[in-house]
């Protein structure tokens, strides 16, 4: 029988030895299994390839530039079809959450990325729970459609905004409303908590936007400046500022606090339904319906336009910011979310299955899954592919 000490070190040399036999090839390697796809023997064309499909995820880049750019046909071929094959192993559809008897109006997760709420067209806010897709509750009491809603800061409470033009409070414990706040005279199309949560924003179609005391029930102040229905709305990340997007095709910045207006941004040529913030409150997101099409980002301080994003053209209907930045999701009427590289500004991968429109997106914590609410009444949970800053961790 082995000493324990001896025991110890044989245990560990053969983590070491399956360790390394496990390790993903460095780019070398995976260059030369490249270079084997268009070897003159089918035998080696074929051995190439079954390592590549076995390496997957780490070998993706090197073969998507090959299936591009390489001379050779054959390997042009082979690369393309693994890249295929490789992604729809990883990236797709991991869950769907289904119940709602309408569309999808709009979804918000929870900080900690383990609830999502959908509001809906069926005049319901319905609680989900992410790891498994089930149903937790369902919210009651608007007396139309809900078109908005969001997660409190700590989780324990939510906001929804109804064509009944009241915002709702809602606790998620006991799923019952806590408030109705009344004052709009048109639907609420938007709602947005402070970083505090203790106040919050709504938007209308009533061409205003209102700051609410949460606490007392009451609205703070009123902003004045959109000439057609408000759309959309979001608080920067310090609660100093808001940004809202409008029928009359404009993004606006304003002075919480005093109502100001700060900046206009022009440049869509139809309806603006869509707005965000980036996590650093640096840069602006706005997404607008068919005419338009496009999703375009901001830069806060000189109003510039810094890029485009153009999808099916039809309309984007959501948008949203990974929570590092880098990338940007948008939720087209198409029915495809479309993930985007920022700093490339190119479309990194498109996600087909929801049957009709996709109307809002979101990115969970660590930014590698995602959710989409669509039209066709379901919620879809999405497994993304690694930016580069993932990679290199």
């Amino acid at each position: 029988m082995l000493r324990p000490p001896v025991a110890a070190a044989i245990a560990l040399a053969s983590l070491a030895i399956l360790a390394r036999a496990q390790a993903p090839p460095d780019a070398a390697a995976i260059k030369q299994l490249i270079a084997r796809l268009g070897h003159d023997k089918f035998k080696e064309r074929e051995t190439a390839a079954k390592r590549l499909a076995e390496i997957g995820e780490p070998a993706l880049n090197a073969l998507r530039e090959a299936a591009a750019n390489s001379t050779d046909e054959e390997i042009r071929t082979r690369a393309r079809r693994l890249v295929q094959v490789i992604e729809l192993r990883l990236f797709g559809e991991v869950r769907r959450f289904t119940g709602h008897e309408a569309g999808i109006i709009q979804i918000a997760c929870s900080r900690d990325g383990r609830r999502v709420v959908s509001a809906s067209a069926d005049g319901t806010l319905r609680l989900w729970d992410v790891a498994t897709g089930n149903q937790l509750k369902t919210l009651v009491g608007h007396r139309n459609q809900v078109y908005a809603a969001a997660f409190s800061p700590d989780g324990r409470t939510i906001l929804s905004g109804s064509e009944d033009t009241s915002l709702g409070l809602w606790d998620v414990k006991s799923d019952k409303a806590l408030r109705f706040f009344r004052g709009h005279t048109g639907v609420v199309s938007g709602v947005a908590f402070s970083p505090d949560g203790r106040r919050a924003l709504s938007s209308s179609w009533d061409q205003t936007l209102r700051l609410w005391d949460l606490a007392a029930g009451t609205e703070v102040r009123r902003y004045l400046g959109h000439t057609a229905p408000v759309q959309s709305v979001a608080f920067s990340p310090d609660g100093r500022r808001a940004v809202s997007g409008g029928v009359d095709t404009l993004v606006q910045l304003w002075e919480v606090d005093t109502g100001k207006l700060v900046r206009t941004f022009r440049g869509h040529s139809a309806m603006v339904r869509t707005v965000a913030y980036s996590p650093d409150g640096r840069r602006l997101l706005s997404g607008s319906w068919a005419g338009d099409g496009s999703a375009r980002v901001w830069d806060i301080d000189t109003g510039n336009e810094l890029c485009r994003l153009a999808g099916s053209g039809k309309g984007v209907h959501g948008v949203a910011f990974s929570p590092d930045g880098r990338r940007i999701l948008t939720a087209d009427a198409d029915g495809t979310m479309r993930l985007w590289d920022l700093h490339t500004k190119k479309l990194v991968r498109a996600f087909k299955g929801h049957e009709q429109m996709v109307n809002s997106v979101a990115f969970l914590p660590g930014g590698l899954q995602a959710l989409s609410g669509g039209s066709d009444k379901t919620l879809r949970l999405w497994m993304l592919p690694k930016g580069e800053s993932e990679r290199q961790r």
